[in-house]
């Protein structure tokens, strides 16, 4: 099961962020007085709807959709990681024996190469689609 828009968009942000090297420069090339909203949108908080999309994706001069789409070739090792180790927060029967901390989980993720940590996430997902709801 593939992550929701919204997933991807965050991550993508996140991305664009660290690319550009900080959220204060990311903000005011968005238009943004500050960043309270780009925070938000980083940390996952509320909904990262079309209309935001299409204006980072134009701000910035990317392609009209990129935001809804994963760039795993694009993403640095130190992101794609915080995001497996965020997944598997969920997930403690993924994690293997021996790791005393989760940080020891996150430093083993940042050793996985990008298609890895591309099948970890997936994997990840798989497992969330398919564990039962709480609110059925």
């Amino acid at each position: 099961m593939d992550m929701d828009a919204n997933q991807i968009r965050r991550l993508n942000i996140n991305h664009l962020a660290e690319k550009i090297g900080d959220r204060g420069e990311l903000a005011r090339r968005l238009g943004y007085e500050d960043t309270n909203y780009l925070n938000q949108l980083c940390k996952g908080h509320g909904s990262f709807g079309d209309k935001t999309a299409r204006k980072v994706e134009q701000s910035l001069g990317l392609k009209h959709g990129w935001m809804d789409h994963f760039h795993y070739h694009e993403y640095s090792p130190r992101l794609l990681a915080g995001e497996v180790s965020e997944q598997l927060r969920d997930y403690p029967e993924l994690q293997e024996p021996g790791l005393e901390t989760f940080a020891e989980l996150v430093e083993e993720v940042t050793e996985l190469d990008p298609e890895e940590m591309r099948e970890a996430l997936t994997y990840i997902q798989y497992l969330r689609a398919r564990r039962p709801r709480a609110d059925t």
